[in-house]
C-alpha cells in the first residue's frame, strides 16, 4: 500500500510543478446587484500554489455590448481589485493547508482561491450612449490571462486562458423584477480523479437570491472570443477525457448505472457529473455554461445571465480507495405549505484487500434551501445517514424547483475523496378560489366556486353538503355551478374542495341556512329578494336590488312595522333590534319586495 501511496504523491507533485509559471487553472464569473443602476462583477481564480503568485490588481478584465454574443461596441478596461484569499486544498482533517505562505511562488502543492471585483454602474453615460438595454442587449465581460497550463494533456496547453459571462439587459426590463444576481457555485471547479476510481461531481450551481430558473451544458474552453481551445483528437468539448469506455476509446454512450460508471456523464438538469478515469497521467479541462431564465410580463420564459466557469481535471494513481457515494431521492415534490423530509446516506465501501482501515465519512449541505435543515442522525456512524426537512409556507409554490447540495468526504489521508450530489425540491402551488351561495325561491341553494386569477391548468371541483355537524352527505357534484335542494331554516356544512394537476387540493368548510321567502301576506304583488344566507346582525350592510327607488320597512313576522328608512340608501343596514326573525319589505310604488332574515 505504501508503494501506491509514494507514487500518487510523485506523480502530483511532478505534474503541480510544471506549473511554476501558469498559475492559474480554473475560474468563476458572475455578477450581484448592488443596488440603484449598480452590479458587480466578480471573478473568482483558483491558483496552483506552486506557481506565480497574482497581484492585487488584474488588467486582465474587459467589458463590451452587443447581441447574441457579438461584439457592437469597443473593448473597455476593467480594474480588478482583490478582495480576499482562501486556501481551498483538498487535504485531510490531519493535515495542513496545502499552501503557506500564502500568494508565494512554489508555497505549496495545494490551491488557492483569489476572488477580484469590479463595479458597473449601468446609469452612466457610456452605456445609455451605446443603448444598452434598448437596441443593444447583452452586457458582456471577458476575463483573459496567458497562459493555459502546460501540464494539460488533452489540448490547449499553453493557449490562452479566457471566460466570460453576460447580462440580458433586455429581458430583465420585460420581467416584473428587473434586477439579477447570477448564481453562485458551491463546489470548487479542481477536480483530482483518481485512476479507475469513480468520479461523482457536481460544481453546485444555487440561485438563492431571485430563485430562477437554471439550465447547464458542457460549452468549448475558448481562448479568445468566438475562438474555440484546441483539443487533441479524439477528445472534444463533450468527451473531454479518457473514461472507462466498452469498446475502449472516449465516444462511448455514458451509462452511470453500471459499475464502474461508463463514458464521460454530465446532466443538463442538474449538472451532475460522474466518469470513472483510466489514463492514470491525463490533465484537462472543460467548461460548463449556466443560462439563467426567467418569466417575462407576458408569462414566457426569457434568457436573463449566461455565466460560463472553466475546469480542470487532473488524474493520478493513488492508494486503493473508493470515492464516498451518496444515495437518496434527488427530485422530490411537495405543494406549498406542507412538510418534506428524506433521508440522504454517504456510505464508503472498503477497498478490499488493500484497504484494511475502513474510512469515515462526513457530510455536509450548502445552505441552498434557506428554512431547511440538514441534519446527521448520528454523528458516531462511521457513514451517515442525514434527514433533510424543510416546512414550506404558503406563496413557496414555484415552477422552478429549489435545490441544494450535499458532499461526503471520506478523509482517506493524505487525499480524501469527496463526492457531490444536488437534490431537487419542487413546491407545488395550491390552488384557491372564493365561493358564493345563492338561496333559490324554489328552495334549492346555488353553489359556485370561482378560481383565482392566477389559477394554472384545469380546476378540479368537488361539492358536499352535509348536516349540521359535517356528517352526513345529502349532496355530491363535480361541476363548477350547481344547485342541490335543503329544508328551509336548517344549517347545512358545505365542503368544497378545489384541486389542480399537481394535486395539491385545497378544502374549503363553509355554514350555510336558507330561510323562506315570505309572499302570502300581502295583498300586493311580491317580488321576493336575497339578503343573505346566513344570519344577520345589527349594523351589517346588505345590497339592495339593483335600480330599487322606495322605502325600506322592517317588520315583525306577524307584518307589525318596527323600523322604517325613507332615505333610500344606496345599502341596506340592519338597524337596533332585539334578535330574531323579521321581514324585510322593499316598497316601491305598488310593488312589495319581501325578505325573511334572522338577526342574531
Amino acid at each position: 500500500m505504501k508503494k501506491y501511496l509514494i507514487l500518487g504523491c510523485c506523480i502530483f507533485l511532478g505534474a503541480l510543478n510544471l506549473l511554476k509559471s501558469n498559475s492559474i487553472m480554473a475560474s468563476d464569473m458572475g455578477f450581484k446587484y448592488m443596488g440603484g443602476s449598480t452590479y458587480r462583477l466578480s471573478i473568482k481564480i483558483y491558483r496552483n500554489c506552486l506557481g506565480d503568485s497574482l497581484k492585487t490588481n488584474l488588467d486582465s478584465a474587459f467589458w463590451f455590448v452587443g447581441n447574441n454574443g457579438n461584439r457592437s461596441s469597443a473593448l473597455n478596461y476593467l480594474k480588478l481589485t482583490r478582495i480576499s484569499i482562501v486556501d481551498v486544498s483538498n487535504v485531510c482533517s490531519s493535515t495542513s493547508s496545502g499552501c503557506n505562505p500564502a500568494n508565494t511562488t512554489g508555497s505549496g502543492s495545494g490551491v488557492e482561491e483569489h476572488v477580484y471585483i469590479a463595479d458597473l454602474d449601468l446609469s452612466n453615460s457610456i452605456f445609455t450612449t451605446l443603448g444598452l438595454g434598448s437596441s443593444l442587449c447583452e452586457l458582456n465581460v471577458i476575463f483573459k490571462s496567458c497562459c493555459r497550463n502546460p501540464e494539460i494533456t488533452t489540448g490547449s496547453h499553453g493557449e490562452t486562458f479566457f471566460t466570460q459571462a453576460s447580462l440580458n439587459i433586455c429581458n430583465l426590463n420585460k420581467c416584473k423584477s428587473n434586477i439579477n444576481s447570477t448564481s453562485d457555485f458551491y463546489s470548487k471547479p479542481i477536480i483530482y480523479a483518481y485512476c479507475n476510481m469513480g468520479v461523482f461531481y457536481n460544481s453546485v450551481a444555487t440561485d438563492t437570491n431571485d430563485f430562477d430558473s437554471l439550465s447547464f451544458k458542457l460549452v468549448k474552453p475558448l481562448k479568445g472570443l468566438k475562438s474555440e481551445a484546441t483539443l487533441a483528437a479524439p477528445f472534444s468539448y463533450l468527451k473531454p477525457l479518457t473514461p472507462y469506455c466498452l469498446p475502449a476509446g472516449v465516444n462511448c454512450t455514458p451509462n452511470i448505472k453500471t459499475n464502474p460508471t461508463r463514458g464521460f456523464f454530465f446532466d443538463t438538469s442538474n449538472c451532475n457529473i460522474a466518469f470513472t478515469p483510466t489514463q492514470c497521467d491525463e490533465s484537462s479541462v472543460f467548461a460548463i455554461a449556466v443560462q439563467e431564465f426567467r418569466k417575462d410580463s407576458l408569462g414566457n420564459w426569457v434568457n436573463i445571465s449566461t455565466i460560463s466557469r472553466e475546469m480542470q481535471c487532473i488524474v493520478a494513481i493513488m492508494a486503493p480507495n473508493n470515492p464516498p457515494t451518496i444515495t437518496g431521492p434527488t427530485v422530490n415534490k411537495v405543494c406549498e405549505g406542507d412538510k418534506i423530509c428524506f433521508d440522504i446516506k454517504g456510505t464508503d465501501a472498503t477497498y478490499t484487500p488493500y484497504q484494511t482501515i475502513p474510512d469515515t465519512v462526513q457530510m455536509n449541505w450548502n445552505g441552498g434551501i434557506p428554512g431547511g435543515t440538514f441534519t446527521i442522525k448520528n454523528p458516531k456512524d462511521r457513514e451517515k445517514t442525514a434527514q433533510f426537512c424543510w416546512q414550506t409556507q404558503i406563496g413557496d409554490g414555484s415552477p422552478v424547483a429549489y435545490s441544494f447540495a450535499v458532499t461526503a468526504t471520506d478523509d482517506h489521508c493524505p487525499n480524501p475523496l469527496q463526492s457531490t450530489r444536488s437534490f431537487k425540491v419542487l413546491v407545488m402551488a395550491k390552488p384557491a378560489a372564493s365561493r358564493s351561495y345563492h338561496c333559490l325561491d324554489s328552495g334549492r341553494l346555488e353553489m359556485k366556486s370561482n378560481v383565482t386569477k392566477d389559477f394554472v391548468g384545469t380546476p378540479i371541483y368537488k361539492w358536499s353538503v352535509r348536516d349540521s355537524i359535517g356528517n352526513n352527505e345529502s349532496f355530491y357534484s363535480t361541476k363548477m355551478l350547481d344547485t342541490a335542494k335543503l329544508k328551509m331554516g336548517e344549517k347545512y356544512i358545505i365542503v368544497h374542495t378545489i384541486n389542480n394537476s399537481s394535486n395539491c387540493p385545497v378544502i374549503y368548510q363553509d355554514t350555510v341556512v336558507c330561510y323562506d321567502q315570505v309572499n302570502s301576506i300581502f295583498n300586493a304583488k311580491i317580488i321576493p329578494f336575497v339578503v343573505s344566507p346566513n344570519p344577520l346582525q345589527v349594523g351589517d350592510k346588505f345590497d339592495l336590488p339593483q335600480g330599487f327607488k322606495g322605502q325600506v320597512e322592517w317588520c315583525t313576522i306577524d307584518g307589525k312595522l318596527v323600523f322604517s328608512n325613507a332615505q333610500n340608501p344606496q345599502n341596506g343596514i340592519v338597524p337596533q333590534l332585539a334578535p330574531g326573525f323579521y321581514l324585510i319589505e322593499l316598497i316601491d310604488s305598488e310593488t312589495k319586495r319581501v325578505a325573511k332574515v334572522l338577526v342574531k
